[in-house]
């Protein structure tokens, strides 16, 4: 029994062919794991509520009217991508 034997009884089992085709996949998955990584490294927005994109940032940041004496404050978020946007009360800790 050569090498290409076991070769050949090995290809007739389900979890050796499986294995062979998911080794396949790596190089692929390896380059879009690199890309999302260069993207998460350019400082993306949170996620938008709206259309999920990772563009939605703070445009601005104000006091709030009543509170704005004790630390609270608006953040306005608009979405980049879709135009969603929202404002958030932030108080301090």
């Amino acid at each position: 029994m050569g090498l290409s034997d076991i070769k050949g009884i090995l290809d007739h089992w389900a979890v050796w062919r499986e294995m062979r085709e998911n080794a396949a996949k790596v190089p692929d998955l390896e380059a879009r794991i690199a890309a999302l990584e260069e993207r998460l490294n350019k400082a993306p927005g949170q996620a938008c509520p709206s259309c999920g994109a990772l563009e939605f940032r703070t445009e601005k940041t104000e006091p709030h009217a009543t509170l704005g004496d004790l630390g609270a404050k608006n953040r306005h978020l608009k979405c980049a991508a879709c135009g969603y946007s929202e404002v958030k009360l932030e108080t301090p800790k």
